[in-house]
């Protein structure tokens, strides 16, 4: 920034604190404009993405398919570019938040500059309220993150379980379907007796 000429009469600079006072309002809007057009994008490519790995999961086990080696490339490489897209794009808002805080404390340097008469009060970057307001665009990333990197972890083998009778009874199911807690446990079955015949 070209810093002010002290040369010049007073109601000058003033003039030249309040254009570059413009510009910064100017520039500040811009990186908030960016914020909110890679978080509306980031938000909106996800939506979709989560659909197509639903739908992957469900088609997943399509043994015998002519797509099924595709179905499992999907099936993990959804979980990939989502935890991809969110790192970049926690990286990007974050850059935009960093110049945001820079221009924002020259404005609002300028601003301590001006005649008293001409001061106005701005939301700077040291307010509870900038911080609140930027909020949900540091968090989601961050969240959604979270979300594919468990969904990548829940798809790779695990060792077996230490309870393998627990374990291959819940993946069998009941075959009579859940029973009622504290339900009496089924009734044996009749035995048929045999009578003597009289002579």
């Amino acid at each position: 920034m070209i810093p002010d000429d002290p040369d010049l009469p007073a109601e000058k600079r003033i003039d030249q604190s309040l254009v570059q006072l413009g510009r910064l309002t100017d520039a500040v809007k811009a990186e908030f404009d960016l914020i909110t057009a890679r978080i509306g994008w980031f938000m909106t490519s996800q939506a979709f993405v989560t659909a197509a790995f639903v739908v992957t999961l469900a088609n997943a086990d399509a043994i015998g398919r002519d797509h099924a080696a595709t179905l499992l490339l999907l099936k993990y490489a959804l979980p990939v570019i989502g935890v991809v897209a969110s790192c970049l794009v926690h990286v990007a808002v974050a850059a935009a938040h960093r110049a945001t805080v820079r221009l924002k404390r020259d404005r609002d340097t300028r601003i301590e500059a001006l005649p008293p008469r001409l001061r106005i009060a701005l939301i700077s970057s040291s307010d509870r309220i900038h911080h609140e307001g930027n909020l949900p665009a540091r968090v989601l990333p961050a969240i959604v993150g979270a979300f594919w990197t468990v969904a990548l972890l829940s798809l790779l083998p695990w060792p077996a379980s230490p309870f393998p009778v627990a374990a291959t009874a819940v993946r069998a199911g009941v075959a009579d379907g859940p029973r009622a807690p504290f339900s009496a446990p089924p009734a044996a079955p009749d035995v048929p007796t045999i009578r003597g015949t009289s002579r």
